[in-house]
C-alpha cells in the first residue's frame, strides 16, 4: 500500500458514504448476502457513470466504443496512475499503476469487498458495451502492481 498521501485523501473524502455503507454490510448483514449486495452497489455505480458518458450513442456502436475510448484517453490525462497504453478504433488498452480504492479498503478494514469493485468492471462493459469483450490482465486486488484492462470491439 501506498503510503497516506493527497491522492488517498481525496478519494477517502469522497468515499465516506461508501465507507459506512460498507461497514454497515459487515456489521449487520451475513457476509454472503452483504458480498452480494456489495457486488451489486458497485455495478450500479459505475453503470450510472458510463450511462452519464454513453449517453447520446448507440447500444453496440462503434460511436459507443469511439466515446467510451475518447473518455478514458482524457481521463488519463488528469490521472497520475492511470495511462491508455493502445486506443485504437477497435481496442482500449489501459494500465493503472495504482487502486486508491483498494488502499482505503485494506485501510478501513473493508478489503473483502474490494473484488466488488473490480467485477463491476465486467458489469458495466456487458450492460453498456453490448458487443465490446472485457479482460484483465493482472490486478492490484490481487497483489499484482498494475492492472491491466483490455476492451476490444
Amino acid at each position: 500500500m501506498n503510503s497516506v498521501d493527497t491522492v488517498f485523501l481525496k478519494k477517502k473524502e469522497l468515499l465516506r458514504s461508501t465507507l459506512g455503507f460498507l461497514n454497515a454490510l459487515k456489521s449487520e448483514v451475513p457476509f454472503d448476502l452483504a458480498k452480494k449486495i456489495s457486488d451489486a452497489a458497485f455495478s450500479n455505480y459505475m453503470i450510472s457513470v458510463y450511462e452519464e458518458v454513453l449517453h447520446d450513442t448507440p447500444p453496440g456502436s462503434q460511436g459507443r466504443f469511439d466515446a467510451f475510448r475518447n473518455f478514458y484517453n482524457l481521463y488519463s490525462k488528469n490521472c497520475s496512475y492511470c495511462e491508455v497504453l493502445t486506443s485504437r478504433r477497435n481496442l482500449l488498452i489501459v494500465k493503472y499503476t495504482r487502486c486508491p480504492l483498494i488502499e482505503i479498503l485494506k485501510h478501513e478494514n473493508l478489503f473483502e469487498f474490494s473484488s466488488s469493485s473490480c467485477r463491476s468492471d465486467d458489469s458495466f462493459t456487458r450492460i453498456l458495451l453490448p458487443g465490446v469483450q472485457f479482460s484483465r490482465k493482472n490486478s492490484i486486488q490481487q497483489g499484482q502492481n498494475e492492472c491491466i484492462m483490455q476492451w476490444k470491439f
